[in-house]
């Protein structure tokens, strides 16, 4: 039903509530608890994974790959 959901056609709504709150109730009977978790990146992690350095090389020779406005100017120059 989610995938239906998600893929944009259309589904019960009130049956739906009706099944999420019924595996909710199952996963909670067996002992499975719902906790959250900080999934946020650090600052320093983030600026690393971002930064040019973190770009293959070959990425950053092509064109399809700059930054918009300079594959233009990337392809000018070969």
């Amino acid at each position: 039903m989610e995938a239906r959901w998600l893929t944009g056609h259309p589904i019960d709504v009130a049956a739906y509530c009706a099944l999420v709150n019924v595996q909710r109730r199952l996963l909670t009977t067996v002992g499975l608890q719902r906790r959250p978790r900080d999934v946020t990146p650090n600052h320093a992690d983030y600026v690393a994974a971002n930064t040019i350095e973190a770009v293959p090389q070959k990425a950053r020779s092509m064109p399809e790959m700059a930054p918009a406005g300079k594959a233009e100017a990337a392809s000018a120059n070969t």
